[in-house]
């Protein structure tokens, strides 16, 4: 009877302990990761509470690596497994804020954009899923959409301009007004549609301009740049797309999953028609 009992226990704690590492497993399988897709120039990345060392091709990046870029310098990279493609230009600071696979198809991406120019191509997302690049006192929503943003900051380090581009599809764009004033502008941007904003980090004038249509001959430069993307991989054994957090490198029909060369209030109504509005 001791011995019967005595199984009952072990094998009663050899399931809970299953239990808890299924559990474990599971929560840690929502962290995807970013590839490195090419470097030109450079481009260096950080660890959380680490020095900032050379970005390289195939390198794993785990959320909240921070990226950056120096003049003339430029990198692909794959984000949230095949969610995205994005491209930083010289001058460019952006931080992977948040890279997760849901499961069933659905994905959450948080991208940082402190400086410079972010271009990205975002595939169709799931009715679940969401993407989102943060910039000084607003984000951009994307979905299945080709998109361009910039923020540029003057000689002070405290006024900067912020342009959110749809290049093709639709985003969403909203910025916070200064804490005296309060609430948010919310815009929505279509092909060939961009919107800028200027403000300041000290609480000063937000000039919010209205959505204008891209020239032709600037539009067409935008989508000339979006052809030296990378293709997107192909999936694993030439079947559906792999989910997101998973990388397949052109030419290869496994799974690939990383490398060894680097880490692994209300809105107010819109302002009237007119180039800009002013608020304090």
């Amino acid at each position: 009877m001791k011995r019967i009992k005595s199984i009952l226990i072990c094998g009663s704690a050899l399931a809970l302990t299953g239990l808890t590492t299924l559990l474990v497993a599971a929560s840690g399988d929502r962290d995807a990761k970013a590839i490195v897709r090419s470097v030109h120039g450079d481009v260096k990345y950080q660890l959380p509470g680490g020095q900032f060392m050379p970005l390289k091709v195939n390198a794993v990046l785990d959320p909240q690596t921070v990226l950056k870029s120096t003049a003339g310098a430029e990198a692909y990279l794959q984000v949230n497994g095949t969610t995205s493609t994005v491209k930083l230009e010289e001058s460019t600071t952006v931080t992977l804020s948040k890279m997760e696979n849901l499961g069933a198809g659905d994905s959450s991406t948080d991208l940082k954009l402190d400086g410079g120019k972010l271009l990205g191509k975002v595939k169709k997302l799931s009715a679940n899923s969401d993407y989102k690049v943060a910039v000084p006192h607003g984000v951009a929503g994307i979905r299945g959409t080709d998109f361009q943003v910039s923020v540029t900051w003057d000689a002070t380090g405290n006024n900067y301009t912020i342009v959110f581009t749809s290049v093709t599809g639709t985003i969403v764009c909203q910025v916070n007004f200064p804490i005296v004033t309060g609430g948010q502008d919310t815009r929505t941007l279509i092909d060939g549609q961009s919107w800028t904003v200027t403000g300041s980090v000290t609480g000063g004038t937000l000039v919010i301009n209205q959505p204008q249509t891209l020239p032709a001959d600037v539009y067409a430069a935008i989508l000339r740049a979006f052809d030296g993307f990378p293709p997107p991989p192909p999936p694993p054994g030439g079947g559906n797309p792999p989910p997101p957090g998973t990388y397949v490198p052109p030419g290869t029909s496994g799974t690939y999953t990383g490398g060894d060369s680097g880490a692994s209030g209300g809105s107010p109504p819109p302002p009237p028609p007119g180039d800009s509005v002013r608020v304090r």
